[in-house]
């Protein structure tokens, strides 16, 4: 099992504490993580963006992509949008990674302990520990 750590922004926590928020998604147009590192059984701390933690989640179920097109994502915010629940504004500033991940989340729990998390700069995703 490994634990990771998700730094997103308020719309998100919002989503997440509302539970309406089912997926968390990550794109990218060069591959990194959490691509290829994350699995279902693992455990994502979410941060907010210049706060503190606010709250943990199980994995439930992982699905990557690779060589993705604006076509693809575009069937992607088709099928699974409603639970991603991003922006238009997200999405088309997504148009031209090529690489993603989507999990899909267990329900948001607090977290079990003080977490340190060390300062990012410009990283949204950090592969905490590894079990």
């Amino acid at each position: 099992m490994h634990e990771h750590v998700a730094i997103v922004g308020h719309e998100a926590v919002a989503a997440l504490r509302g539970r309406t928020k089912r997926i968390e998604t990550r794109f990218y147009r060069r591959r990194r993580a959490p691509v290829g590192s994350i699995h279902a059984g693992d455990r994502i701390h979410f941060k907010i963006t210049g706060g503190p933690i606010i709250g943990t989640s199980g994995v439930v179920a992982v699905r990557e992509f690779a060589d993705l097109s604006p076509a693809s994502l575009r069937r992607l915010r088709a099928l699974y949008g409603t639970s991603v629940r991003a922006s238009a504004r997200y999405w088309a500033a997504r148009a031209r990674c090529r690489y993603g991940v989507l999990i899909w989340l267990g329900s948001l729990h607090a977290p079990a302990s003080a977490i340190r998390i060390p300062r990012q700069y410009g990283t949204a995703w950090i592969v905490l520990r590894r079990r």
